[in-house]
């Protein structure tokens, strides 16, 4: 490394120097040149204190870092756009993202990125999360098995409809919903435990379907008859007390 008076006197002797020289001399330039760091930083998640980071994405710093590692997030991600981020960085910027209905210009002073650039790093762990834990997602075995006589007595299939599309021009059968200019993706489907825990995520569906056509599509009940061997004798009693929320609810109260 060149001190800073060799540095003073190179531009000096550009001039004089023959042509060898000057490639010696622009290869020296360019070893002094500091490189930017790659990923270029520019949202440092440990200079965010603990009370800001709940605000923002419903955890402190710590848990920010053990979600991190416990997601497996690559430690550099690179979306097909070739945007480069830490883990850290993309993982706050989708709790950031789905913490409240934000949109992507809102959050450009934080991350110091471009709309278009928190969009993909967005879209981006969303599609790796989903591919990673998909089986998690469907059904979560691991905490239904140990804590289903205790807790799981009785589940709750809530079913969201209509998240409106913007727009949709050659998809009109799939999206019809029933309503005039309110196209989208019909139902989202989900078990809930009374604890409040969501065991099972399924969707989106096309068209208008009804609630037990949605049931059926999602393959819950053959999923748990599958695995008859780990429910035993509560399988029976947790698939008879599946219920739907509204039309059931209704019925109980008439009753």
């Amino acid at each position: 490394m060149l001190s800073c008076q060799e540095i003073e006197v190179l531009p000096k002797k550009r001039h004089t120097s023959k042509f060898p020289q000057r490639l010696r001399l622009l290869r020296l330039l360019a070893c002094v040149v500091e490189r930017p760091i790659i990923p270029n930083v520019r949202f440092a998640l440990q200079t965010i204190t603990d009370a800001d980071s709940r605000l923002k994405f419903r955890f402190d710093v710590a848990g920010v870092q053990r979600l991190v590692v416990a997601l497996r997030l690559p430690e550099v991600v690179v979306t097909s756009s070739r945007d480069r981020c830490l883990a850290s960085e993309a993982l706050c910027i989708t709790l950031c993202r789905m913490s409240y209905p934000r949109l992507y210009y809102d959050m450009m002073a934080t991350f110091d990125r471009s709309r278009e650039s928190i969009c993909r790093i967005f879209n981006y762990v969303i599609d790796f999360l989903f591919d990673k834990w998909k089986e998690l997602l469907y059904f979560c075995d691991s905490i239904v098995v140990p804590r289903l006589v205790i807790k799981f007595e009785t589940c709750r299939i809530t079913q969201k409809r209509d998240r409106v599309a913007s727009s949709f021009a050659d998809l009109q059968r799939l999206i019809y919903s029933g309503h005039k200019r309110r196209p989208c993706l019909n139902c989202f489907q989900a078990v809930t435990a009374p604890d409040g825990l969501c065991v099972h995520f399924w969707g989106a569906a096309e068209g208008s379907r009804h609630d037990t056509t949605l049931l059926r599509l999602s393959k819950l009940e053959a999923y748990l008859v599958a695995r008859c061997d780990l429910f035993r004798d509560v399988l029976v009693m947790m698939t008879r007390r599946i219920w739907r929320v509204g039309v059931d609810m209704l019925r109980l109260q008439r009753q």
